[in-house]
């Protein structure tokens, strides 16, 4: 993929909102050992936008994403994280898959509960206003009948919704999604995308999300970060998810 197609970086915000950046990259190299994966990676997002991270598989998102959740450290340049008026990013972590160990059995409100744990790590009760941020998580995304079943019982699209309530239960400003329909049935991933939607116009949260299978997504992207060749392209969505972009892009993967 020629670099010439690069786009300008990540400067609109959906419905006139004023723009304020939440996330800004500059200069950056992730690898590992003495190998870089992604090199001079510059990126700005801003608030109430829905960035598509998206490339070929291998092409280094999954790399992008531990550096952004901080799992993996820069070898050079900064990422850094900043909400409007200078308060403090909350993020939503939504992971591709949740591996729970069946011996032991956490019920659907357990599992969203985790979502208020780090407010007071030192405490093993709830305070009300957890109890509400729980109930309403529930709530907003339609799982509260199934509040005492079991998480392993449930399907594939409720535990994605279950995943989604947990996160916000952790009253976030910025979501990251990690493949957020996959393994799903087609009916489930009509709903999460309808969700998602939902979630955006409602809560106006920045949203990132991090996927291959981005066909049925299209619908949600402001913006895209093409992660390929080492390196990220970023620019309004539509310069980027046409067929003969994508067929260009996936043909020299």
């Amino acid at each position: 993929m020629d670099t010439s197609q690069a786009a300008a970086s990540l400067t609109s915000a959906p419905n006139g909102e004023a723009h304020s950046s939440v996330l800004t990259i500059e200069g950056l190299e992730l690898g590992y050992g003495s190998s870089p994966v992604l090199s001079n990676v510059n990126l700005v997002v801003e608030r109430g936008v829905c960035l598509g991270l998206l490339g070929p598989n291998g092409a280094g998102k999954t790399t992008l994403l531990r550096g952004l959740l901080g799992i993996l450290k820069p070898r050079h340049g900064r990422i850094a994280w900043g909400s409007p008026n200078g308060a403090p990013v909350r993020i939503g972590y939504v992971p591709q898959k949740e591996r729970l160990d069946p011996s032991y059995p956490l019920t659907v409100k357990e599992v969203v509960r985790m979502g208020v744990y780090g407010d007071r790590p030192w405490s093993p009760w709830l305070a009300p206003g957890q109890r509400q941020r729980i109930a309403d998580a529930l709530a907003r995304v339609g799982v509260t009948p199934l509040a005492e079943r079991l998480f392993s019982e449930c399907s594939g699209g409720q535990r994605q919704r279950v995943l989604i309530a947990r996160a916000l239960a952790a009253e976030p400003n910025v979501f990251i999604f990690d493949e957020p329909t996959t393994g799903i049935d087609p009916a489930s991933q009509q709903e999460v995308v309808g969700l998602l939607q939902h979630l955006r116009e409602t809560q106006h949260i920045t949203m990132l999300l991090v996927t291959q299978h981005f066909g049925h997504l299209e619908q949600l992207f402001d913006q895209v970060a093409w992660v390929q060749n080492r390196q990220v392209l970023s620019g309004p969505a539509r310069e980027f998810l046409t067929s003969e972009f994508i067929s260009k892009a996936f043909g020299k993967a």
